[in-house]
């Protein structure tokens, strides 16, 4: 029987599930719902009225067509919606939570997905838009996502009480594999790297500290590779992490009742419990915390959203 999966994230987890990587994914695992390019602040909100013609994409081309159901996804915000007790496993990755943060519009919150809003009618005609994200005010940020994480995981334990939830580590990456098999350290990736990911360990060590899942880290020797379906990025990783990957995915729906899966030297090795390391958030939350910015006023405005 085949498991039925969910995913939440970007192409981290997604690409697992493609035949590039892995030929016969489709013989053991249906996919659905999945949604990519989201914050989980955004699909905790309420749904924003829209009309296709405002968020339609031109030229019409297959990416276009993708960006637009990325659109249309965040707007009714229905991910939650989507689930239903038949799904074994939630996979979910921060990356997007990491990378976009939301915006505070007159229409209502929506993800800051600048890849692809700002080709839309939709976007243009919004009178009003506040950033909020790691990138811009990062302590502020990280109250309202914990806020919104907080919701998200209660939504699941009191509807879904037996879904699994697999948390999938990110880690962007400066260590690029050539065309040709050779490899160099991308410096533009270096910087992004040394800020964003103490950010993403934070987000997924408060999640690891508060809520029942299983912690799959298989980042320790990732690299990216030229060669990715998609092209080289930040986290467009090396053909093993999606064997891996899929590896362990086949353990869980084996029956492996560890929570802790990680990978050294490209072999997978597991545990019962999630190393202690992985919990300590509080202190690296101070870290980011941004003095320079009108905190009091910003706290304000979220408070009285969060009412």
């Amino acid at each position: 029987m085949k498991s039925k999966l969910a995913i939440f994230g970007s192409c981290v987890s997604m690409d697992i599930f493609r035949s590039a990587y892995n030929e016969d994914y489709k013989d053991y695992f249906e996919l659905y719902p999945v949604q990519l390019r989201l914050s989980l602040i955004s699909i905790m909100q309420d749904a924003i009225d829209f009309s296709e013609d405002e968020i339609r994409i031109v030229p019409d081309t297959p990416q276009h067509r993708f960006s637009t159901n990325v659109l249309r996804n965040d707007l009714r915000k229905n991910f939650l919606s989507e689930l239903n007790e038949d799904i074994d496993y939630l996979i979910l990755d921060l990356y997007f939570d990491l990378i976009f943060g939301v915006l505070f519009t007159d229409k209502g919150i929506i993800s800051n997905n600048n890849w692809d809003y700002l080709n839309t009618n939709f976007f243009k005609n919004l009178k009003e838009k506040k950033e909020v994200s790691f990138n811009v005010n990062p302590y502020e940020y990280y109250v309202l996502w914990t806020n919104c994480c907080d919701k998200f995981f209660t939504y699941l334990q009191e509807n879904y009480p037996n879904l699994k939830v697999i948390l999938n580590k990110v880690k962007i990456i400066d260590v690029i594999k050539d065309k040709n098999g050779d490899y160099y350290v991308e410096p533009l990736y270096t910087k992004r790297l040394l800020k964003f990911n103490p950010m993403i360990d934070m987000i997924e060590q408060y999640i690891l500290s508060n809520f029942d899942v299983i912690f799959v880290d298989l980042t320790s020797d990732v690299t990216g590779d030229e060669n990715h379906i998609w092209g080289k990025s930040l986290v467009h990783y090396n053909h093993e992490y999606y064997h891996n990957f899929f590896n362990v995915m086949q353990k869980i729906v084996n029956g492996n009742s560890d929570k802790y899966y990680f990978e050294m030297n490209n072999k997978i090795f597991s545990k019962k419990d999630i190393p202690k390391e992985y919990m300590h958030f509080n202190c690296k939350l101070r870290k980011v915390r941004n003095s320079n910015k009108e905190l009091d006023k910003i706290m304000v405005f979220i408070r009285n959203f969060l009412k």
